[in-house]
């Protein structure tokens, strides 16, 4: 059992690198074509279309579901209610992440190609340590 684990993790490594490296191409191919990069689990139950030209978005290179993962390079901390848990870490959350191809974008491909190793090749942890610096 330890193994299969190990070789599952190696391969969603693997999955985490290549699709940061098809979106980095995508955009420098296609300056027209804007990336929605998603999780294969994810379900949508609206069309993410709407979100994207809703006018509060419109100007934005990125619109991301919320995580809460990693908080080490969380973009921002929540306050709650709650005394124990009263602060929550946000992040972006690759689960559903909306790129808008802008020269600015691809640089944050690139980056994010060029980074990505130093985090466990973790696309996740990669874009939220590089925004958080």
């Amino acid at each position: 059992p330890g193994k299969d684990i190990r070789n599952a993790s190696h391969f969603l490594q693997k999955l985490w690198v290549t699709r940061l490296r098809i979106m980095r191409r995508i955009m420098s191919t296609f300056s027209n074509c804007n990336v929605l990069y998603t999780d294969a689990d994810a379900i949508w139950i609206k069309d993410p279309v709407q979100l994207f030209n809703d006018p509060q978005h419109l100007s934005s290179n990125i619109v991301a579901s919320r995580g809460t993962f990693p908080p080490q390079c969380a973009l921002a901390k929540e306050l709650h209610n709650d005394p124990i848990n009263h602060l929550d870490t946000v992040t972006i959350c690759f689960g559903f992440t909306y790129f808008r191809n802008s020269p600015d974008v691809q640089q944050l491909a690139q980056n994010l190609e060029n980074v990505v190793g130093k985090y466990d090749d973790d696309d996740q942890e990669a874009i939220n340590c590089v925004l958080n610096l």
